[in-house]
């Protein structure tokens, strides 16, 4: 059975300059050894996770997340946030950090949350889905493939295909309409997300649903894409907001700003490369945010 997401919290274990392997822990198939230690006469703290995922029997190429530590001993906490990617069998990350107090055994939390991403053999055969039939009554050619495909279906979820097969354009009267600038796959990806079988946005495909949702008008791909990111993604934290905020997500936007919790989180995202392309109106609920 295929995992959308994965996740860990562990409560606080002590490190020192003695400790070595202090947790090893599997979750839904997913092994992580993690290992800490005080070094440099008290100076840093290093940590180490190794992940394995022999135990999954899907086809997962990968995973996307992040780890994040607390110094549970601190007040306030301080988090340290690492975004992951996971591309090989007892992959290890290692990570070196200021021991803020110099303390000689400091209290440290986890979490993580990874996503994976699955082969071929967990998707459909786009080109059995495109097949003729006798619910088809158009023929859409992308990338020089035909789709065979069924007009009322598409317009039903499409404003792009309801006029596009309107007798007000010459496609609709074509036998063959031809759909430029996107790659077969890409095209298929997208209505495969609201065929029957359908396919769900992952991590992986997010984005791209987003952006040929947005051109094709298909406001139930969005919605299927925003429902991903609420629930299921470990997409970071700045760009989740700017891809609601670009494509008008306002659920995911109004619950990804009110994760900011503190003015620290907004000199982040400040920072970085996704807040210059935030509208005002987001920028806005940002610093209403910070001033609550």
């Amino acid at each position: 059975m295929s995992v959308d997401k994965i996740e860990y919290n562990n409560g606080h274990l002590n490190v020192s300059a003695n400790t070595d392997t202090i947790l090893t822990k599997t979750i839904n198939g997913l092994t992580c050894i993690w290992k800490g230690k005080v070094i440099d006469n008290n100076q840093s703290i290093k940590y180490s996770w190794q992940f394995n995922w022999n135990e999954i029997l899907e086809d997962v190429e990968s995973f996307s997340g992040h780890i994040q530590v607390r110094r549970t001993g601190l007040s306030p906490v301080e988090t340290t946030r690492f975004d992951v990617k996971l591309t090989k069998q007892n992959q290890i990350i290692d990570k070196v950090v200021v021991n803020t107090n110099q303390c000689s055994i400091p209290a440290i939390a986890f979490d993580f949350c990874f996503v994976p991403s699955y082969g071929l053999k967990e998707q459909i055969c786009l080109e059995e889905m495109f097949l003729p039939s006798e619910k088809t009554d158009a023929v859409l050619v992308v990338d020089g493939k035909k789709l065979h495909v069924n007009k009322t279906f598409l317009s039903f979820h499409s404003d792009y295909f309801t006029a596009l097969f309107s007798s007000k354009y010459k496609e609709g009267q074509m036998d063959e309409i031809p759909i430029e600038d996107v790659s077969f796959k890409d095209f298929g990806l997208l209505l495969s997300t609201i065929y029957p079988d359908s396919v769900f946005p992952t991590d992986k495909t997010v984005e791209k649903l987003l952006e040929l949702a947005d051109r094709f008008l298909m406001k139930s791909v969005i919605r299927h894409a925003e429902h991903h990111l609420l629930r299921n993604s470990a997409i970071q934290h700045e760009k989740m907001i700017s891809l609601a905020d670009k494509y008008k997500m306002r659920k995911l936007l109004k619950r990804k700003i009110s994760d900011i919790g503190c003015i620290e989180d907004g000199k982040k995202l400040k920072l970085s490369a996704e807040y210059d392309k935030l509208s005002n109106d987001a920028k806005a609920m940002i610093l209403d945010e910070l001033l609550i």
